[in-house]
């Protein structure tokens, strides 16, 4: 096979260096492995050499060969328990090649670094872990996700939050490229003299996330979100951050947080979501709840990072329907106390507010508002925005429905000449900043 080149017919690849000197043979099939999965891992730049593990594919997403592999102990319910360096929970180490973010940003060297020496890692190991699944429920606006991992914990993690999907969707046909997609490398135990540390790589131009180190699974899943951002925002859609509420006046979707709502005083809740045409769609299948109050559970996964707890199940029953229309109600969190207790946004000054929150999330965070704004024009949704100085009040007003006197939020000049500082210089921005007035 000759260098990127895939074809079925090859029985004979390249295994892909940096260097054409540095070039090993690998036949395929290999006995026991699945031919057309490892064609399409080749397409995502990992030629396994060894043993694949693939649940979903193979045991019907059975988390029982996960369970066995882990480094972390099973209890009588099969929840698996493992206990990660405090270092493992900083989530100021993930970097967005092409941010616009200061100190978050990272240059294409460093990337091409990265991934030749993760990919090298993961094709060399002992055992690759792939999990395919869906960021979304709803697979018309979800986005496709491969997880591809040395770690058995990692796929666990992937197993649980990730919505399932047609087994084949990313291996039947691999000449035909994959749009809305994100491939996540995670090379837990790779540390070289080139790559040290803990971190998270994003790429919104070729859709990869790279984990490097222990990593927790709340990291992991920031870094997750940011990646699935960048893929919706191509895709015409908004990947929200935050808490959706289905109750009885429709679904109030606050971005930023939860605002010190309880479950039972909102209703249903989920943790982040896509916002496409279709509708509104909870973005993890998974539930993921954290400190000593926080509910024991089976077959699920509970992680202990210093004297944090988080617990990670697969949502039993899924959130109905999957797909839940435009929201009613669409919430801004802000620290900014000069700001009413709550206001009424135009969808112009909720793309403005939701922009300056994007920083350092994805490449092109524009696009991302400018989406907003036209998901907002052409819905019934009413856009908030609430001060922190009375968060939890605004927001159950107006997920009561009682939120119909909110003040208009005023002159948004300064936020504009922010976003503009911040964002102008990126390809487009100008005509998209030019309607956040």
């Amino acid at each position: 096979m000759v260098n990127g080149l895939r074809s079925r017919s090859f029985v004979s690849v390249t295994h892909k260096k940096e260097n054409l000197a540095d070039v090993d043979a690998v036949v395929y099939p290999r006995p026991g492995v699945d031919m057309k999965l490892n064609w399409s891992l080749n397409r995502d730049d990992v030629t396994p050499l060894n043993e694949v593990v693939c649940p979903r594919l193979f045991n019907n997403g059975a988390t029982k060969p996960l369970l066995s592999l882990s480094a972390g102990k099973v209890d009588k319910n099969k929840t698996l328990h493992l206990d990660l360096p405090e270092s493992a929970a900083s989530c100021s180490h993930h970097f967005v090649v092409g941010s616009t973010a200061v100190g978050l940003s990272a240059k294409r060297s460093v990337l091409r670094r990265v991934r030749q020496e993760v990919t090298t890692h993961l094709e060399y190991n002992e055992t690759l872990f792939v999990t395919d699944g869906l960021a979304g429920a709803d697979s018309k606006s979800a986005t496709m996700v491969r997880v591809m991992s040395d770690s058995a914990d990692v796929a666990l993690f992937a197993e649980l939050m990730l919505a399932k999907t047609n087994p084949r969707a990313q291996t039947d046909d691999i000449r035909t490229p994959l749009k809305n997609r994100v491939k996540v490398y995670a090379a837990t135990s790779l540390q070289t003299e080139a790559i040290k540390g803990n971190f998270t790589l994003q790429d919104d131009a070729t859709g990869s996330l790279f984990i490097v180190g222990k990593v927790s699974s709340e990291a992991i899943a920031a870094a997750l979100y940011g990646a699935v951002c960048g893929q919706a925002a191509a895709a015409g859609s908004v990947a929200l951050r935050g808490t959706g509420i289905v109750g009885a006046n429709g679904t109030t979707f606050v971005v930023g947080g939860s605002a010190g709502l309880t479950t039972t005083a909102a209703g249903r809740t989920f943790d982040s979501a896509i916002w496409a045409a279709a509708g509104l769609t909870p973005m993890f299948e998974g539930l993921m709840s954290s400190g000593s109050a926080a509910p024991s559970l089976a077959h699920g996964l509970v992680e202990r990072v210093g004297a944090k707890t988080v617990r990670i199940t697969h949502r039993q029953i899924p959130l109905a329907p999957a797909r839940l229309g435009a929201p009613s109600n669409l919430v801004l969190l802000s620290t900014d106390t000069s700001l009413p207790p709550i206001a009424k946004l135009s969808a112009a000054q909720a793309g403005l507010f939701f922009l300056l929150g994007l920083e350092g999330t994805v490449a092109q965070p524009v696009l991302a508002a400018a989406n907003l704004v036209n998901l907002l024009g052409a819905s019934q949704t009413a856009a908030y925005v609430v001060s922190s100085k009375a968060a939890a009040a605004s927001v159950q007003s107006v997920v009561e429905g009682k939120a119909t006197t909110a003040a208009a939020v005023g002159d948004t000049a300064k936020l504009h000449a922010d976003a503009t500082a911040k964002f102008g210089s990126l390809a487009g921005a100008a005509a998209v900043l030019d309607t956040l007035k």
